[in-house]
């Protein structure tokens, strides 16, 4: 009987453990097209990616890449819930901001995540200036 509540203890050890693991949020492993989302096209009208100049690519522990038109810049992103924040240093220092609110899957299909930007601080001198300044404060952004 000792056995097998120490097997049975020893299990459930091992699937916390692995729960506790597994914090993979939905953005982590992901490239995304970025674009303003056009109050005149339904959400469930694209069928495709919308052309985009601006790819952001979520890598592991907090890490990303702001692609634009084949120039990557380095940055760090958190997501917790429904909010996202990326900050983007590019190679003299300088640091651009972004806050989004209200990140989400789109119910009705799972390959567009909608944002909304809340705030954005990008010094006109940042080298990724051009990548993150077309978008506008309280805008719908959607990463497809």
């Amino acid at each position: 009987m000792k056995k097998f509540v120490y097997v049975i203890s020893l299990l459930g050890l091992m699937l916390l453990l692995v729960a506790c693991n597994q914090t993979k949020n939905m953005l982590e492993g992901n490239i995304y097209s970025v674009t303003s989302h056009s109050p005149t096209i339904e959400l469930s009208e694209y069928k495709e990616p919308p052309n985009s100049s601006v790819n952001f690519r979520f890598d592991t522990n907090k890490k990303m890449k702001v692609i634009y038109m084949g120039e990557e810049h380095d940055a760090e992103y958190n997501f917790d819930e429904d909010l996202l924040s990326l900050t983007v240093i590019d190679k003299n220092d300088k640091e651009g901001k972004m806050f989004f609110k209200d990140v989400q899957q789109y119910e009705k299909n799972e390959d567009i995540v909608i944002a909304k930007l809340e705030e954005s601080s990008v010094p006109s001198d940042h080298l990724a200036y051009h990548a993150l300044s077309g978008f506008s404060i309280g805008e719908m952004v959607l990463l497809y």
